[in-house]
């Protein structure tokens, strides 16, 4: 991937989208210099960390200072000149990580003179004898370091940590919420989808976030039109007629592949997709190839999960037809 996310994940644009009333308070709350620990907490994919990262970078700029670092046995965290963020389902030495945690609230950053943040994400997924260790050293860092918890299961956190932090709580939204959001945003993102399509993008994926907008952006070309299946189609005609070699075009393939497959239906872009080739004005052999090529895919894919990956290869079978390399 180009990094076509890079600042997706910290864009000051999502307070005012679907989390944007937590998000203010929380901001509010964590401005404060003074504020207790905090547990933020909701289900899976409603943006718990992205507007943790959110708040923080907006008050404290991480994004120009944060990399990724490694702490020991395949332990990564990411780390800025303020904090520390650690994935906890990841951590595969617990004994290490709250030795790490401990030299961290033991120290106070002295070179901005502030309290460091650490993030503990996915915390439920700590043992309570471990979650224990960590409390004890927590009790210890009221003047050196902040903590936030994020976790999808609160009632998996012991309850000391419930009644020393603070809880904000992200609501799961309905359909109808995040259509109004996103229709807001896409209007100002100078983007247009039909209602039919973004109603049925979000019945299908309820993890849909910010990224949707980034991936409209990525397709979208100098006229938008009001169907994303269009949209993917001309763009992945636009790679496949750019002038430079295979390797490069397999790559751009895949990467339209990644973004896109989030947001349609495989067998309807199927039947889009071979209309619009068969109205293309080339040789009636190239057309034959095409329909026999779409229909070994097509069984492919009923008879497989794998549906991203017989995608890319129909997608560089068609390159090679239409090219006339096969």
């Amino acid at each position: 991937m180009n990094n076509l996310f890079k600042d997706y994940k910290h864009n000051k644009d999502f307070l005012s989208l679907v989390n944007y009333k937590i998000g203010y308070k929380l901001h509010k709350f964590i401005s404060n210099k003074n504020h207790s620990n905090i547990i933020v907490h909701g289900v899976n994919n409603s943006g718990k960390t992205l507007l943790v990262k959110t708040v923080l970078n907006d008050i404290f700029n991480i994004n120009n200072y944060s990399n990724k670092q490694l702490l020991c046995d395949n332990i990564y965290y990411d780390k800025s000149h303020i904090h520390y963020y650690f994935d906890v389902k990841k951590v595969n030495n617990n004994l290490k990580f709250i030795d790490f945690i401990k030299k961290i609230v033991e120290s106070y950053n002295y070179f901005i003179n502030e309290c460091n943040y650490i993030i503990l994400d996915n915390f439920n997924y700590l043992s309570v004898v471990n979650q224990n260790k960590l409390r004890v050293i927590f009790e210890k860092s009221i003047y050196t370091t902040k903590i936030i918890i994020i976790t999808n299961k609160y009632n998996k956190i012991i309850e000391p940590l419930h009644s020393r932090f603070i809880n904000f709580r992200i609501p799961n939204h309905s359909i109808a919420d995040k259509y109004i959001y996103f229709e807001k945003l896409l209007l100002k993102n100078n983007l247009v989808i039909s209602e039919y399509v973004l109603n049925e993008i979000l019945k299908k994926h309820d993890n849909l976030n910010y990224n949707f907008i980034n991936i409209l952006s990525y397709l979208k070309l100098a006229i938008i039109n009001n169907d994303i299946y269009d949209e993917i189609i001309l763009k992945y005609m636009k790679i496949i007629k750019k002038d430079n070699n295979l390797k490069n075009k397999i790559t751009d393939i895949k990467q339209l592949i990644y973004l896109s497959r989030s947001i349609i239906d495989i067998t309807t872009f199927y039947k889009r997709f071979l209309t619009y080739l068969l109205e293309l004005n080339i040789e009636d052999n190239k057309k034959i190839k095409l329909v026999n090529a779409f229909k070994d895919n097509d069984i492919l894919v009923n008879k497989s999960f794998k549906d991203l990956l017989y995608l890319e290869g129909l997608l560089i079978e068609v390159y090679q037809i239409l090219n006339g390399s096969i």
